[in-house]
């Protein structure tokens, strides 16, 4: 059961992942500035951002997955938190760019 569960959560965080690289992308070509120094600079290069952000996201995708197996409380918890920590930007990119 915790490895369906896991599966669906290391998928969101996917998506997630993808709508926040997308919705990035999308502002920065529309006007908008990324207010992270270090993002800022890795987005010079479209390319390499998306190449590094897809690591990350497969690294993270991984750890979730690895979370969801673990027996020990604070532990298991770490993929919902990276699923909600994720969620977190992207709903600021789509509040930003729907312009609230």
């Amino acid at each position: 059961m915790s490895g369906i569960r896991g599966i669906k959560y290391a998928l969101t965080f996917v998506l997630l992942s993808g709508i926040d690289a997308f919705t990035t992308l999308f502002g920065i070509k529309h006007g908008f500035a990324e207010a992270n120094p270090v993002l800022r600079a890795r987005l010079a290069d479209p390319t390499a951002f998306l190449a590094r952000y897809a690591t990350y996201t497969l690294i993270g995708a991984l750890l979730i997955l690895i979370s969801f197996n673990l027996r020990r409380k604070p532990l298991s918890y770490l993929g919902r938190l990276m699923v909600i920590l994720k969620a977190l930007p992207v709903l600021s990119n789509t509040l930003l760019l729907a312009g609230l």
